[in-house]
């Protein structure tokens, strides 16, 4: 009677094996840049390669990369460096930077598995950046951070470099407009403290505000966003082809929280923008604020 009980449980058991292994073969295959479970905090010194999951100030983080040793590089357990040479592609089974992007190169992170944002959610991010000492950027755009649509197309946010000048500006149904360029270079191997106060909203009561090392540089009011679409957050260097041109980028002390949050308490010149600063059909621009449209460029 033992052998009998046993052998009926062994059936059982088989049958369960079998529904599990029927329902997971029926399972959507998952997309290389999609993972079950949250990453691991990475030692000093790590290279990241295209792929890994991990946590980063508490943030759980993908990388999307080249898969070359200077790729991405966790100094410290709040820091990571992001290095890009010409001809670094990021290419899975799902995207190619080189037939989907016009050969674009990259080194990034995708903070998409941390949660997304709705529309009319207050999203607040600060960090650290650091563009380290090297040649000059030659590349026809160069993005650093942005806020990035689950619609796809170009950021809805997004902090770059135009050049040596570093800018922040958004895309919407209307097209992109550069919020703030700075009329000076960049410097080099200087931490600029980097704050984000921003809300999607593209029926046109969106908002951005951004201050650099304690001066608000944006204070923007007006449509903001895509139509459908949820947010999250990326940073590294997301950039144009280029030829011979190496760049290297440091982000530290990410901190991102959502709701209402208090105005940091600003020092010298608000540069200021709204819709209203660009209602011709041409468009103005100004060094100091910005209200310059392009069009649009779809860019993961």
């Amino acid at each position: 009677m033992m052998a009998a009980t046993r052998e009926k449980a062994n059936m059982r058991s088989s049958k369960l094996i079998a529904t599990v292994v029927a329902v997971l073969a029926s399972a959507p295959a998952l997309a290389d840049d999609v993972k079950v479970g949250v990453g691991m905090a990475l030692s000093p010194n790590t290279p990241v390669s295209s792929g890994t999951y991990f946590t980063i100030d508490g943030l759980t983080a993908a990388a999307q990369n080249a898969n070359k040793p200077w790729s991405l590089t966790a100094l410290d357990v709040n820091t990571l460096r992001f290095s890009v040479h010409s001809g670094d592609h990021w290419v899975t089974s799902g995207w190619s930077d080189i037939t989907n992007g016009g050969n674009a190169e990259r080194s990034e992170i995708s903070l998409s598995s941390s949660g997304l944002w709705g529309p009319g959610t207050q999203v607040n991010i600060g960090y650290q950046l650091t563009v380290e000492p090297g040649s000059p950027n030659t590349a026809s755009f160069f993005c650093l951070s942005q806020l990035h649509a689950t619609t796809e197309g170009p950021p809805p946010f997004f902090v770059g470099m135009n050049g040596e000048h570093m800018q922040i500006g958004i895309n919407t149904k209307n097209g992109q407009l550069v919020l703030w360029k700075d009329p000076n270079p960049i410097q080099r191997g200087h931490a600029y403290d980097m704050n984000v106060q921003l809300k999607m909203d593209p029926s046109g009561n969106g908002f951005v505000d951004a201050w650099r090392d304690g001066v608000q540089v944006v204070n923007y009011h007006g449509a903001t966003g895509m139509a459908g679409a949820q947010y999250y957050w990326k940073e590294g260097i997301y950039r144009g082809p280029t030829t011979a041109d190496t760049q290297t980028v440091d982000f530290s002390n990410l901190s991102i929280t959502t709701g209402s949050a208090p105005a940091l308490v600003t020092s010298g010149t608000t540069a200021s923008s709204s819709e209203s600063t660009s209602t011709s059909s041409t468009g103005s621009s100004s060094s100091e604020t910005g209200s310059t449209r392009r069009p649009r460029v779809a860019r993961p």
